[in-house]
């Protein structure tokens, strides 16, 4: 029998390939960085954005834009922020204030003058006064739009090192201003993007600047930082 040759050509369709996880070391300073460029909105239509970070049942969420009102508070309440000394930055160009946190508020907030942040804003409540939260800046460069997340050493040496598999849970929240639209029946709009876990891995100085347990020593520690939700 004559020898028969065959020729083919294989399709080899790669992999998709895996996000790469952002890794946070404990005891050192962490960013992240939301860049705007590919993104179908810009930074003058966010009202609010929202970093949830969750270990095991324990949510820890910081927002970007702390909302004021004159308070009406003729007591103190103890479950609330009152900010004193509010001015605008700019009030041209937008509602961007600064202001002092109050440490030792008044017997009566209102006649003192403070200013209350409201947690969540209700959807008709617009053009507040705000106050961007330390943990954030919004940077333009080179002809790109990002803001800027950052985490302090104290805050990361709270977390707790994480395994292959059990990594930490991150969301990146936006809230929009919708409410003039007819179509949305005058409510705000709010996206979710899921966002690659994040690892986070110890440190001898980590563990030497906590003042809490490591994970070695309770595996079922679990610490956060900002305002915090447990399951």
């Amino acid at each position: 029998m004559a020898d028969i040759n065959i020729k083919t050509t294989l399709g080899v369709n790669p992999r998709k390939k895996l996000p790469e996880l952002l890794v946070i070391t404990r005891g050192a300073t962490a960013e992240i960085d939301y860049d705007l460029h590919d993104k179908w909105f810009d930074y003058d239509l966010i009202e609010q954005l929202t970093f949830t970070f969750k270990q095991k049942k324990q949510i820890s969420c910081y927002s970007m834009f702390k909302y004021l009102i004159l308070t009406e508070d003729t007591e103190v309440n103890e479950a609330k922020n009152y900010y004193k000394n509010v001015s605008y930055i700019d009030a041209d160009e937008s509602y961007e204030c600064v202001g002092e946190l109050v440490s030792n508020p008044a017997d009566n907030p209102h006649a003192a003058g403070y200013y209350e942040e409201i947690i969540e804003p209700e959807d008709s409540q617009n053009n507040l006064r705000y106050i961007i939260d330390g943990h954030f800046r919004h940077i333009t460069t080179g002809g790109r739009d990002y803001i800027v997340f950052m985490l302090s050493s104290a805050e990361t040496s709270k977390f707790s090192p994480t395994s292959h598999g059990a990594e930490m849970r991150f969301e990146i929240a936006v809230r929009f201003n919708t409410d003039g639209l007819e179509e949305l029946a005058n409510h705000d709009s709010v996206i979710i993007e899921e966002q690659p876990p994040i690892v986070v891995k110890d440190s001898l100085y980590g563990q030497a600047v906590s003042i809490t347990n490591t994970v070695s020593d309770r595996p079922d520690w679990l610490a956060s930082t900002g305002r915090t939700v447990r399951g």
